[in-house]
């Protein structure tokens, strides 16, 4: 599989791929270029070819399915446009576009030619806005982030997990699964596993509680510090977590 090539339709951006050799593209992409007002409605009711999922990054760069189409459910979108364009974006795909891919598995873009040069300035220039508008959307997540991972002291993991805005039940079910934390045997309470405290994630704080017959006994408590809980933050919001 090639990477994934963004190109400009008359100021319009239309990802593509080679998936088996065979050139697939953007469904939403096509049927934006091609003027239909909703994009899914209409690759549902045109498109009938085989339909490739794969993953791409949305613009605030997290990694969606998204639907790909091939050549035959691309020149049906095009048949069933009303809008003028359809006719000029026919030629580009099937007279440009297709043959360039097939011969150097890109798009190659004639330098000499001012309207291609346009149009690439076009699509570049909208790629700078959406990469600015990411950076601006990111940005404060980010400073949060480092001022939580800076700050001092721990919390306890029910403590966390109302800061992650999560149940507490699921926080301890996927700190046990993801190998953060465990049970010993005929144990009561949770125990950090020696790896993520070593990197500063977790902390076990020692206590002794009085009973009320008037003896003491020690209690051991794990902890997650504001290393850790920025490291969780960042796994959550990106769904990819160690």
């Amino acid at each position: 599989m090639n990477a994934m090539t963004s190109y400009n339709f008359e100021g319009a951006a239309v990802r593509a791929l080679q998936i088996d050799g065979e050139p697939y593209f953007v469904g939403k992409d096509v049927a934006e270029a091609l003027g239909y007002s909703d994009p899914t409605t209409a690759i549902r009711s045109h498109c009938r070819g085989v339909q490739k999922l794969h993953p791409i990054p949305d613009s605030l760069g997290r990694m969606q399915d998204t639907r790909f189409l091939s050549e035959p459910d691309v020149l049906r979108l095009i048949v069933n446009s009303k809008l003028p364009a359809a006719e000029r974006f026919e030629r580009w795909v099937f007279e440009d576009v297709l043959p360039s891919i097939r011969k150097t598995g890109g798009y190659s873009m004639n330098l000499s030619d001012p309207a291609q040069l346009r149009q690439a300035l076009l699509g570049y220039t909208e790629k700078v806005i959406a990469l600015e508008s990411q950076i601006s959307v990111m940005e404060p997540k980010v400073e949060a982030l480092n001022r939580i991972a800076l700050a001092e002291g721990s919390m306890c993991l029910t403590d966390a997990a109302k800061h992650l805005q999560v149940q507490p039940k699921w926080l301890f079910r996927w700190l046990q699964e993801k190998g953060w934390i465990y049970r010993r045997a005929g144990g009561s309470g949770f125990i950090g596993y020696q790896s993520r405290i070593q990197v500063g994630y977790l902390e076990h704080k020692v206590s002794t509680v009085e009973r009320s017959d008037g003896s003491t006994k020690t209690a051991e408590q794990v902890r997650v510090t504001a290393k850790g809980l920025a490291k969780l933050a960042e796994a959550f919001s990106t769904q990819e977590v160690a």
